[in-house]
């Protein structure tokens, strides 16, 4: 049988990337939110202070911005997902047409089947879940701890166990 086909072919590359700009925009989301939610909790400690309507505003904007960012990165995922599953089926198809008949009626057509459609569904699964999470969760981690860091030190440097467990599988599972 010939290589699989290329994660990063017929245009997937580029929705990878897209992945990648999308969690990077979640990080400056999440950046913005933090930091206007410093900027109005000051503003409410002070009492002559005024109302904090602008970091409210970039709040509710970076929800919303955040929120849009993350269901494209789903959409996005998915469709590599699906159009890689469709290379695979593709793929082993012509595979398995250039088989002599002989070959292939010596085995049962519903195992077959099902080994084939369970196999497309781990690989689908693996690049629209695995492969997106993976990518968005190394470029949102360290870009949070870095938010982190950046509004308090000692808040960063705290937050690196706690971000670091997040990520590591347990031992008991």
């Amino acid at each position: 049988m010939s290589r699989m086909p290329s994660i990063t072919g017929d245009g997937r590359g580029q929705r990878i990337a897209l992945v990648v700009m999308t969690a990077i925009g979640q990080g400056v989301a999440a950046g913005v939110i933090a930091f206007a939610t410093r900027d109005v909790f000051n503003a409410l400690r002070v009492e002559e202070a005024a109302f904090p309507l602008v970091a409210l505003l970039k709040i509710g904007l970076g929800g919303v911005a955040l929120a849009g960012l993350r269901l494209s990165e789903r959409v996005l995922a998915k469709r590599d997902g699906q159009d890689y599953a469709a290379a695979v089926r593709e793929r082993l198809f012509l595979h398995m047409s250039g088989r002599p008949v002989g070959q292939i009626s010596e085995r049962r057509l519903g195992t077959m089947s099902l080994r084939f459609v369970g196999d497309l569904a781990a690989i689908k699964g693996w690049i629209s879940s695995g492969l997106s999470r993976l990518i968005s969760c190394a470029i949102t981690i360290p870009v949070s701890l870095l938010i982190l860091y950046l509004l308090k030190s000692t808040l960063g440097l705290a937050g690196i166990p706690a971000m670091s467990s997040i990520s590591a599988p347990s031992a008991q599972s």
